[in-house]
């Protein structure tokens, strides 16, 4: 394995000495797991620059964020729905018609959200 030599501050050398320490790691195991993250950051930040700052990984974020965020409101909206049916006394007679009908409506009106909102 090739070596390196650098000189550091002695700030910076104590932080990397005691994280080393808290890791159970050597000196050395550790400067080059940092080195390692710092050239993926900068991979990454490199292919940013080249998709016009927007990464894949912030694209899949978004998609997932979107994901999550559909599913807690079409969960509000259907539980609204069955708590207004529930209210009504409606639920007992029809109960599958009526959490059919809450999904539908809750689907419907999140997706009219998101597309307004996102």
């Amino acid at each position: 394995m090739p070596r390196i030599s650098a000189t550091l501050d002695t700030e910076t050398f104590n932080k990397i000495k005691t994280n080393s320490k808290s890791k159970k790691k050597t000196v050395s195991e550790y400067i080059r797991e940092l080195i390692e993250i710092g050239l993926k950051i900068e991979e990454i930040s490199t292919q940013n620059e080249a998709n016009n700052g927007v990464s894949k990984n912030e694209f899949d974020m978004d998609d997932m964020i979107k994901t999550i965020l559909k599913i807690s409101l079409r969960c509000g909206v259907e539980s609204l729905s069955l708590i207004r049916c529930l209210v009504d006394g409606l639920l007992p007679e029809k109960s599958t018609e009526y959490l059919s009908i809450a999904k539908q409506k809750s689907e419907i009106y999140v997706e009219g959200l998101l597309k307004e909102r996102i």
